[in-house]
């Protein structure tokens, strides 16, 4: 009995190393893909960023797929409106961060009137979305952004 019984401590004390080693290497490669994504933006959208800031609101935000392993960069802008665009237009992309393809798109106005029908694309296939915010349930859900 006292032979099963360590058999037994052992078996979960090593399933419980090997699960705190993968969430170790998840986190490290949360940690690269975040920083990869920030270089990234920095060389591909640096040189803009202040021109950008002063026309869009900019943010982004990076998302590792373990199932892919993939790093993903979800990219949104909005365009505050001006005298001569007297409304808000807001986009978001989802690029991978190795290949830089751009894997996922919306563009709409914001808030949308009741005949918009809102640019939601997702890898070339096609699919509808009505707001922003369906579309960040469909890329988060699609991609499996892990967090």
């Amino acid at each position: 009995m006292r032979r099963v019984i360590i058999v037994i401590a052992t078996a979960l004390l090593t399933s419980a190393c090997d699960f705190s080693s993968a969430q170790d290497r998840n986190l490290a490669q949360e940690r690269a893909c975040g920083n990869q994504a920030a270089r990234i933006f920095d060389k591909e959208w640096g040189a803009l960023k202040e021109m950008l800031n002063e026309m869009l609101r900019v943010a982004w935000e990076s998302h590792y797929n373990s199932n892919l392993n993939r790093c993903l960069i979800f990219i949104t802008y909005m365009s505050p409106a001006t005298k001569d665009i007297p409304d808000h237009y807001r986009s978001g992309v989802v690029v991978d961060a190795d290949s830089r393809l751009i894997l996922a798109e919306y563009y709409g106005r914001y808030p949308l009137k009741e005949n918009d029908l809102p640019m939601c694309v997702l890898n070339d296939k096609g699919f509808m979305c009505r707001t922003f915010d369906e579309f960040k349930e469909l890329v988060t859900a699609h991609f499996g952004f892990d967090r």
